[in-house]
């Protein structure tokens, strides 16, 4: 069975690299009928944020994510968590050291990393060619030490990558990494290897910048004896800029880009995307056809760029594809209490669905049904609709009396009376419509027609607008015979 796992340190927020590797792995074990499992890997305690672990479940529940199996935690299931699993790394540590694949290092001037930034260690530390008496010595001295991996000095290390192909590092140019610190918590890359060894892992997703790192993961399974996982390596994920997406520059996490009015499903979609294509020219995708369509076959080895207007135009597709009634839940979320309470919002959000692109657009879009916004007279000039200052303020006032007549106030009956009232007076529909439009919303551009706006702010609204814009008018047109 394909087993596949997410396994995430708790240092932050869910960066969007973080949350498509995820994914990938998710869709991965889904398509072959296999089991997708979390683990968070937090034996790096500076750098682990308490509040990241919550920050990652929501993350994946929001993004539809779910894993298969942990251990029970409060009468459910939940993540494996390395720190609470650390009595076991020891024993497969001093493993090593017995069978010859690893040694204790006792030089404690030198910084106990794991690809640490600050201090680079040395590929092959003195303590390797310490011999027993000599590490007998120094422990009974009761000196510090950590365990390192014993890396062969001659030859090299390859492995196959479903999407990079095979890649081969020379041993000379691979660290006698650090598997076990003095306080005996273990380096991720131990842990990680470990793991995955336990918990049957097949098939390991991650960032292409751990490429060069596989070939030691690979030695300690050799030095195990234990199988060695499939290895998928996948395509960075940069800014428009080219630069690698980064939590150190403060890209937007999953978190930020909801926050930002994105919804859940647009984003997975569109993370799908960034270094993967179904094999054909389709983007619209939901999750369950994500699960159907995902192969390794068409993961790209190039970057991937995150681009804000791409998924803004996904986004606009997966609000226009909600139900109505599913729309309308969300942008309940995004009315205010006036507004809830004055207007008839399932006509609002009917208006506006096929013209929200982010959520939080809402707000402003709608702000003009509320409240008339001031506004520039010279709307009413309009070459298209052949508007005129004099021709606003005749349609207008005749409009007013014509409109103060409809008793069933809806959106056909509106449009039949604009309509009716064109014909009779020999004038285009824009020409009636657009001068009711810019009085009643003080806008040029508006999410629905005069008809529509004047259904939702209702017939008193409407007439009082109407009114405050014909006294606009006269005091500008000059008065006629």
């Amino acid at each position: 069975m394909v087993r596949t796992r997410f396994a995430p340190s708790p240092t932050g927020y869910m960066h969007i690299g973080n949350l498509r590797t995820a994914l990938y792995a998710f869709l991965y074990a889904r398509h072959n009928g296999g089991k997708f499992i979390l683990r968070i890997e937090d034996t790096d305690r500076k750098r682990h944020v308490p509040e990241a672990l919550q920050i990652i479940y929501n993350s994946l529940q929001l993004a539809g994510i779910d894993f298969d199996e942990g251990p029970d935690k409060d009468g459910g299931v939940g993540p494996y968590i390395q720190s609470e699993r650390r009595e076991l790394y020891p024993q497969y540590a001093n493993m090593l050291v017995e069978n010859g694949s690893a040694y204790p290092c006792f030089c404690a001037a030198k910084k106990e990393t794991d690809d640490s930034d600050e201090v680079k260690l040395e590929l092959r530390d003195p303590c390797r060619y310490l011999t027993a008496a000599e590490v007998q010595a120094r422990q009974a001295d009761g000196i510090p030490c950590v365990i390192r991996q014993k890396i062969p000095e001659t030859g090299s290390t390859s492995f196959v990558d479903h999407v990079f192909g095979t890649i081969t590092i020379n041993n000379a140019e691979i660290e006698d990494q650090v598997l076990l610190k003095s306080d005996g918590y273990p380096t991720y890359n131990f842990a990680n290897v470990v793991d995955d060894h336990l918990m049957n892992i097949t098939h390991v997703l991650r960032g292409m910048e751990y490429l060069s790192s596989t070939p030691k993961y690979n030695l300690l399974y050799q030095a195990f004896g234990w199988e060695i996982p499939e290895y998928i390596h996948l395509p960075h994920i940069t800014r428009e800029d080219g630069h690698k997406l980064s939590k150190r520059d403060g890209d937007a996490s999953f978190e930020d880009l909801l926050a930002l009015g994105f919804l859940p499903e647009a984003v997975v979609n569109y993370i799908a995307l960034l270094g993967w294509n179904p094999g054909d020219d389709r983007e619209f995708l939901s999750m369950a056809e994500l699960i159907e369509l995902f192969d390794t076959d068409h993961i790209s080895k190039s970057s991937a760029c995150f681009s804000i207007a791409k998924l803004d135009w996904l986004n606009g597709l997966h609000i226009r594809a909600l139900a109505p009634e599913q729309f309308h839940a969300l942008a309940n979320a995004q009315y205010s209490a006036e507004v809830s309470a004055s207007l008839p919002t399932e006509l609002i959000s009917a208006l506006i669905q096929g013209r929200v692109v982010r959520m939080v657009d809402i707000p402003a879009m709608i702000g003009f049904l509320s409240v008339l916004p001031e506004f520039a007279i010279e709307l009413f000039v309009h070459q298209k609709s052949k508007s005129t200052l004099e021709s606003s303020l005749m349609v207008l006032q005749e409009m007013s009396v014509k409109l103060g007549a409809v008793q069933d106030w809806k959106n056909d009956v509106l449009v039949d009376t604009m309509k009716s009232f064109g014909n009779d007076r020999g004038l285009k529909t824009g020409t009636v419509m657009w001068p009711v439009r810019i009085a009643i919303s003080g806008q040029q551009m508006t999410p629905g027609g005069a008809t529509e706006i004047a259904e939702i702010i209702g017939k008193g609204e409407t007439l009082r607008r109407i009114s405050l814009a014909i006294e606009r008018l006269k005091s500008v047109v000059p008065a006629t015979e």
